[in-house]
Protein backbone atom coordinates (compact mmCIF):
# COMPACT_ATOMS: atom_id res chain seq x y z
CA UNK A 1 0.00 0.00 0.00
CA UNK A 2 1.69 3.50 -0.91
CA UNK A 3 0.30 6.87 -0.56
CA UNK A 4 -2.41 6.89 -2.74
CA UNK A 5 -4.29 5.33 -0.10
CA UNK A 6 -5.52 8.73 1.65
CA UNK A 7 -7.43 11.74 1.28
CA UNK A 8 -6.44 14.71 -0.75
CA UNK A 9 -3.35 16.40 0.81
CA UNK A 10 -4.76 19.38 3.01
CA UNK A 11 -1.56 22.55 2.90
CA UNK A 12 -0.45 23.21 5.54
CA UNK A 13 2.59 23.01 8.50
CA UNK A 14 2.38 21.43 11.78
CA UNK A 15 4.95 24.00 13.16
CA UNK A 16 2.31 27.20 12.11
CA UNK A 17 0.52 28.47 15.09
CA UNK A 18 -1.57 30.25 12.41
CA UNK A 19 -3.62 27.53 11.46
CA UNK A 20 -7.34 28.18 12.26
CA UNK A 21 -8.62 25.51 15.18
CA UNK A 22 -11.54 23.98 13.78
CA UNK A 23 -11.80 24.80 10.06
CA UNK A 24 -8.74 21.82 8.91
CA UNK A 25 -8.57 18.81 11.06
CA UNK A 26 -5.17 17.45 12.32
CA UNK A 27 -2.92 15.21 9.56
CA UNK A 28 -1.97 11.99 10.98
CA UNK A 29 0.94 10.43 8.89
CA UNK A 30 0.89 6.59 9.40
CA UNK A 31 4.14 4.47 8.39
CA UNK A 32 4.02 0.99 8.71
CA UNK A 33 5.23 -1.78 6.06
CA UNK A 34 1.87 -3.68 7.23
CA UNK A 35 -1.01 -3.27 4.62
CA UNK A 36 -3.39 -4.44 7.43
CA UNK A 37 -1.94 -2.24 9.72
CA UNK A 38 -2.78 0.75 7.93
CA UNK A 39 -6.11 0.08 7.39
CA UNK A 40 -6.81 -0.18 10.50
CA UNK A 41 -5.57 3.01 11.75
CA UNK A 42 -7.03 4.96 8.98
CA UNK A 43 -10.14 3.36 9.73
CA UNK A 44 -9.80 4.12 13.13
CA UNK A 45 -8.61 7.85 12.63
CA UNK A 46 -10.45 8.92 9.43
CA UNK A 47 -13.58 10.30 11.03
CA UNK A 48 -11.51 12.83 13.15
CA UNK A 49 -8.66 13.76 11.13
CA UNK A 50 -7.04 13.82 7.80
CA UNK A 51 -4.71 10.56 7.08
CA UNK A 52 -1.78 10.09 5.12
CA UNK A 53 0.05 6.69 5.24
CA UNK A 54 3.54 5.47 4.00
CA UNK A 55 4.22 1.76 3.77
CA UNK A 56 8.36 2.46 4.55
CA UNK A 57 10.34 5.02 5.83
CA UNK A 58 11.72 6.45 2.66
CA UNK A 59 8.23 6.94 1.42
CA UNK A 60 7.11 8.71 4.59
CA UNK A 61 10.05 10.99 3.96
CA UNK A 62 8.72 11.53 0.36
CA UNK A 63 5.37 12.55 1.56
CA UNK A 64 6.70 15.13 4.25
CA UNK A 65 8.70 16.48 2.04
CA UNK A 66 5.95 16.83 -0.85
CA UNK A 67 3.31 18.17 1.35
CA UNK A 68 3.24 20.40 3.80
CA UNK A 69 4.25 18.53 7.07
CA UNK A 70 2.17 16.54 9.91
CA UNK A 71 0.35 17.00 13.06
CA UNK A 72 1.41 13.32 14.65
CA UNK A 73 3.35 10.83 12.84
CA UNK A 74 2.47 6.74 14.07
CA UNK A 75 5.99 5.48 12.90
CA UNK A 76 6.16 1.26 13.13
CA UNK A 77 9.95 0.19 14.66
CA UNK A 78 10.44 -2.92 12.52
CA UNK A 79 10.64 -1.76 8.56
CA UNK A 80 12.93 -2.13 5.98
CA UNK A 81 14.43 1.31 4.12
CA UNK A 82 14.98 2.28 6.65
CA UNK A 83 13.74 0.92 10.00
CA UNK A 84 11.75 2.91 12.62
CA UNK A 85 14.63 4.15 14.26
CA UNK A 86 16.64 5.77 11.02
CA UNK A 87 13.45 7.57 9.81
CA UNK A 88 12.80 9.36 13.14
CA UNK A 89 16.54 10.35 13.13
CA UNK A 90 15.68 11.77 9.61
CA UNK A 91 12.62 13.57 10.63
CA UNK A 92 14.08 15.24 13.97
CA UNK A 93 17.59 16.46 12.22
CA UNK A 94 15.18 18.45 9.66
CA UNK A 95 14.44 21.88 11.19
CA UNK A 96 10.72 22.03 9.86
CA UNK A 97 9.76 18.35 10.98
CA UNK A 98 11.64 17.94 14.29
CA UNK A 99 9.24 19.30 16.41
CA UNK A 100 6.16 17.20 14.71
CA UNK A 101 5.10 14.66 17.65
CA UNK A 102 6.56 11.00 16.95
CA UNK A 103 4.61 7.50 18.60
CA UNK A 104 6.81 4.38 17.66
CA UNK A 105 4.42 1.35 17.01
CA UNK A 106 5.79 -2.03 17.91
CA UNK A 107 4.61 -5.88 18.24
CA UNK A 108 7.44 -5.89 20.20
CA UNK A 109 7.60 -5.86 24.35
CA UNK A 110 11.42 -4.84 24.99
CA UNK A 111 12.46 -2.48 27.05
CA UNK A 112 15.41 -1.14 24.98
CA UNK A 113 13.54 -0.47 21.98
CA UNK A 114 11.55 1.73 24.09
CA UNK A 115 14.25 3.80 25.42
CA UNK A 116 15.70 4.00 22.25
CA UNK A 117 13.19 4.78 20.42
CA UNK A 118 12.12 7.84 23.49
CA UNK A 119 16.14 9.05 23.19
CA UNK A 120 15.56 9.86 19.69
CA UNK A 121 13.03 12.01 20.10
CA UNK A 122 9.88 9.56 20.38
CA UNK A 123 6.76 11.50 22.46
CA UNK A 124 5.43 8.14 23.35
CA UNK A 125 4.75 4.12 22.28
CA UNK A 126 2.04 2.14 21.55
CA UNK A 127 1.76 -1.77 21.27
CA UNK A 128 0.42 -3.79 18.69
CA UNK A 129 -1.90 -5.03 18.41
CA UNK A 130 -3.74 -1.42 17.73
CA UNK A 131 -6.55 -1.02 20.16
CA UNK A 132 -8.53 1.85 18.47
CA UNK A 133 -9.75 3.89 22.06
CA UNK A 134 -6.24 3.58 23.33
CA UNK A 135 -4.87 4.96 20.21
CA UNK A 136 -7.97 7.72 19.36
CA UNK A 137 -6.87 9.32 23.16
CA UNK A 138 -3.22 9.26 23.05
CA UNK A 139 -3.46 11.20 19.98
CA UNK A 140 -5.95 13.33 21.59
CA UNK A 141 -3.72 14.02 24.46
CA UNK A 142 -0.38 14.55 22.07
CA UNK A 143 -2.41 17.29 19.42
CA UNK A 144 -3.54 18.95 22.38
CA UNK A 145 0.01 19.17 24.10
CA UNK A 146 1.67 20.43 20.95
CA UNK A 147 -1.00 22.73 20.28
CA UNK A 148 -0.25 24.33 23.95
CA UNK A 149 3.69 24.00 23.37
CA UNK A 150 3.16 25.77 20.08
CA UNK A 151 0.15 28.40 21.91
CA UNK A 152 3.14 28.95 24.49
CA UNK A 153 6.19 29.63 22.37
CA UNK A 154 3.74 32.78 20.69
CA UNK A 155 3.28 34.04 23.36
CA UNK A 156 6.51 33.68 24.47
CA UNK A 157 8.18 35.25 21.22
CA UNK A 158 5.33 38.32 21.71
CA UNK A 159 6.51 38.74 25.20
CA UNK A 160 10.33 38.78 23.56
CA UNK A 161 9.55 40.98 21.06
CA UNK A 162 7.31 43.01 23.60
CA UNK A 163 10.74 43.47 26.20
CA UNK A 164 13.16 44.28 23.45
CA UNK A 165 10.99 47.30 22.18
CA UNK A 166 10.87 48.47 26.46
CA UNK A 167 14.63 47.84 26.70
CA UNK A 168 15.30 49.46 23.31
CA UNK A 169 13.74 52.59 24.99
CA UNK A 170 14.85 52.34 28.18
CA UNK A 171 18.53 52.34 26.97
CA UNK A 172 17.65 55.37 25.02
CA UNK A 173 16.05 57.10 27.63
CA UNK A 174 19.57 56.05 29.80
CA UNK A 175 21.67 57.94 27.46
CA UNK A 176 23.18 60.60 29.68
CA UNK A 177 24.55 63.40 27.61
CA UNK A 178 24.61 65.58 30.32
CA UNK A 179 27.23 63.47 32.26
CA UNK A 180 30.05 65.60 33.13
CA UNK A 181 33.02 64.19 34.00
CA UNK A 182 35.35 66.49 34.45
CA UNK A 183 37.92 65.70 37.16
CA UNK A 184 36.17 62.54 37.36
CA UNK A 185 37.48 58.69 36.84
CA UNK A 186 34.49 56.10 37.00
CA UNK A 187 34.24 52.40 35.90
CA UNK A 188 30.85 51.19 35.27
CA UNK A 189 30.66 47.31 33.82
CA UNK A 190 26.80 45.93 33.85
CA UNK A 191 26.57 42.82 33.35
CA UNK A 192 23.45 43.18 31.31
CA UNK A 193 22.38 45.63 29.02
CA UNK A 194 19.90 46.90 30.87
CA UNK A 195 20.01 47.18 34.88
CA UNK A 196 19.72 48.95 38.17
CA UNK A 197 23.68 50.62 38.31
CA UNK A 198 23.33 54.40 37.24
CA UNK A 199 26.24 56.55 37.85
CA UNK A 200 25.47 60.58 37.15
CA UNK A 201 28.28 63.54 37.47
CA UNK A 202 27.68 67.28 37.27
CA UNK A 203 28.36 70.67 38.28
CA UNK A 204 26.29 73.34 39.73
CA UNK A 205 26.19 77.04 38.47
CA UNK A 206 27.91 77.96 41.39
CA UNK A 207 31.19 75.74 40.98
CA UNK A 208 30.03 72.47 43.35
CA UNK A 209 30.61 69.29 41.66
CA UNK A 210 27.68 66.45 42.56
CA UNK A 211 28.44 62.65 41.94
CA UNK A 212 25.37 60.05 42.26
CA UNK A 213 26.21 56.34 42.49
CA UNK A 214 23.03 54.54 42.60
CA UNK A 215 21.74 50.45 43.08
CA UNK A 216 18.15 49.65 42.15
CA UNK A 217 16.58 46.93 43.90
CA UNK A 218 15.81 43.27 41.54
CA UNK A 219 17.75 42.75 38.07
CA UNK A 220 17.35 43.56 34.54
CA UNK A 221 14.95 45.84 32.79
CA UNK A 222 12.36 45.97 36.36
CA UNK A 223 15.25 47.37 38.09
CA UNK A 224 16.63 49.81 34.92
CA UNK A 225 13.39 51.35 35.14
CA UNK A 226 13.32 53.94 37.26
CA UNK A 227 16.96 55.42 35.98
CA UNK A 228 15.69 58.03 33.79
CA UNK A 229 13.44 59.70 36.67
CA UNK A 230 16.52 59.80 38.76
CA UNK A 231 18.65 61.24 35.90
CA UNK A 232 16.09 63.38 35.08
CA UNK A 233 15.51 64.97 38.56
CA UNK A 234 19.48 64.90 39.43
CA UNK A 235 20.35 67.93 36.46
CA UNK A 236 17.25 69.26 36.74
CA UNK A 237 18.24 70.09 40.82
CA UNK A 238 21.80 70.52 39.47
CA UNK A 239 21.01 72.98 36.59
CA UNK A 240 18.58 74.97 39.39
CA UNK A 241 21.66 75.56 41.67
CA UNK A 242 19.98 73.62 44.38
CA UNK A 243 21.20 72.29 47.83
CA UNK A 244 22.52 68.52 47.57
CA UNK A 245 20.08 68.41 50.92
CA UNK A 246 17.02 69.54 48.59
CA UNK A 247 18.35 67.14 45.71
CA UNK A 248 18.21 63.93 48.66
CA UNK A 249 15.06 64.98 49.88
CA UNK A 250 13.04 65.38 46.31
CA UNK A 251 14.80 61.73 45.00
CA UNK A 252 13.56 60.29 48.21
CA UNK A 253 10.05 61.42 47.84
CA UNK A 254 9.58 61.24 44.32
CA UNK A 255 11.02 57.55 44.19
CA UNK A 256 8.48 56.55 47.45
CA UNK A 257 5.28 58.04 45.27
CA UNK A 258 6.49 56.36 41.91
CA UNK A 259 7.97 53.15 42.39
CA UNK A 260 5.80 50.09 43.31
CA UNK A 261 6.13 48.64 46.86
CA UNK A 262 9.59 47.01 47.29
CA UNK A 263 11.26 48.88 44.88
CA UNK A 264 13.56 51.49 46.00
CA UNK A 265 17.57 52.78 44.85
CA UNK A 266 20.64 52.62 47.53
CA UNK A 267 22.85 55.50 46.54
CA UNK A 268 26.02 57.12 47.05
CA UNK A 269 25.69 60.95 46.63
CA UNK A 270 28.79 63.49 46.80
CA UNK A 271 28.72 66.80 46.51
CA UNK A 272 32.55 68.56 46.32
CA UNK A 273 32.58 72.08 47.47
CA UNK A 274 33.56 74.95 44.43
CA UNK A 275 36.66 75.34 46.98
CA UNK A 276 37.37 71.76 46.92
CA UNK A 277 37.89 71.82 50.49
CA UNK A 278 34.70 70.09 51.39
CA UNK A 279 33.07 66.52 50.52
CA UNK A 280 29.02 66.13 51.90
CA UNK A 281 27.83 62.58 51.22
CA UNK A 282 25.29 60.70 51.98
CA UNK A 283 25.31 57.04 52.23
CA UNK A 284 21.95 55.39 51.29
CA UNK A 285 22.22 51.24 51.81
CA UNK A 286 25.52 51.41 49.79
CA UNK A 287 28.31 49.18 51.39
CA UNK A 288 30.93 51.74 52.61
CA UNK A 289 32.03 54.70 50.87
CA UNK A 290 36.16 54.83 50.84
CA UNK A 291 37.65 58.28 51.73
CA UNK A 292 41.69 58.14 50.58
CA UNK A 293 43.93 60.72 51.54
CA UNK A 294 46.97 62.10 50.03
CA UNK A 295 48.71 59.76 51.93
CA UNK A 296 47.06 57.18 50.76
CA UNK A 297 44.99 56.43 54.19
CA UNK A 298 42.00 55.04 54.22
CA UNK A 299 38.76 56.54 56.15
CA UNK A 300 35.09 54.64 55.37
CA UNK A 301 32.16 55.75 55.12
CA UNK A 302 29.35 53.95 56.06
CA UNK A 303 25.61 53.62 55.62
CA UNK A 304 23.74 54.70 58.71
CA UNK A 305 20.14 55.15 56.41
CA UNK A 306 17.59 53.33 54.58
CA UNK A 307 17.90 53.21 50.64
CA UNK A 308 15.61 55.93 48.69
CA UNK A 309 12.25 55.78 48.21
CA UNK A 310 11.61 53.53 51.11
CA UNK A 311 9.28 55.64 54.06
CA UNK A 312 11.11 59.73 53.34
CA UNK A 313 8.14 60.68 55.89
CA UNK A 314 8.75 58.87 58.52
CA UNK A 315 12.63 59.40 58.90
CA UNK A 316 15.50 61.96 58.18
CA UNK A 317 18.83 60.04 56.21
CA UNK A 318 21.98 61.27 57.70
CA UNK A 319 22.68 63.06 54.20
CA UNK A 320 26.12 65.25 55.44
CA UNK A 321 29.41 63.83 56.08
CA UNK A 322 31.97 66.66 56.14
CA UNK A 323 34.68 64.68 55.05
CA UNK A 324 37.49 67.20 55.86
CA UNK A 325 36.69 66.96 59.18
CA UNK A 326 39.44 64.29 60.48
CA UNK A 327 40.20 66.51 64.12
CA UNK A 328 38.96 69.68 65.59
CA UNK A 329 40.37 71.14 62.95
CA UNK A 330 39.52 71.39 59.22
CA UNK A 331 41.75 69.86 56.55
CA UNK A 332 41.31 70.14 52.98
CA UNK A 333 39.38 68.13 50.93
CA UNK A 334 42.10 64.95 49.77
CA UNK A 335 40.53 64.73 46.96
CA UNK A 336 40.08 60.72 46.96
CA UNK A 337 36.46 59.04 46.92
CA UNK A 338 35.65 55.67 46.01
CA UNK A 339 32.49 53.14 46.60
CA UNK A 340 31.38 49.82 44.95
CA UNK A 341 29.66 51.76 42.07
CA UNK A 342 33.68 52.84 40.96
CA UNK A 343 33.27 56.58 41.39
CA UNK A 344 36.55 58.42 42.02
CA UNK A 345 37.09 62.47 42.27
CA UNK A 346 40.47 63.05 41.51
Amino acid sequence: MDASFVSDPIDFRSSSPSRPQGLLSPTILIVDDSPDVLLQIDTALRADYSVRVANSGSRALEILEQTSGADLILLDVLMPDPDGFETCRRIKAHPEWRRIPLIFLTSLNREGHEITGLSLGAVDYLSKPIIPDVLRARLATHLELTRIRVELQQRLDELSEERALIEDIIVRLRVDRAFDGRRLRHLMRPVERTSGDICLAAWTPDGRQWVLVGDFTGHGLTAAMAGPLVKQIFYQQCADNASVDTLIATLDRQLHDQLPTGRFMAAHIAEVTADRRLLHLANASMPEALLVSPAGRVTTLESRSLALGIAPHRRQLNRIVDASARSSSRQPWPEGFASDGGADVP
